[in-house]
């Protein structure tokens, strides 16, 4: 399975997706060590696209 969501807004300067950011991207870093899934940011336009894959 593939989810993906844009935003237009930028990202803090030194984002990291595993170490800091708040309680929903911990909630979703444990979700997908879980499941064994990944989580990418790539640019997308004027911002950026998260995309979450989950093996089948």
């Amino acid at each position: 399975m593939i989810a993906s969501v844009d935003d237009e807004g930028p990202l803090p300067e030194g984002f990291c997706l595993r170490g800091g950011g708040g309680l929903g991207l911990h909630l979703i870093a444990g979700l997908l060590d879980q499941l064994r899934g990944t989580l990418d940011v790539i640019p997308a336009g004027r911002g950026k696209a998260f995309v979450v894959r989950l093996p089948a």
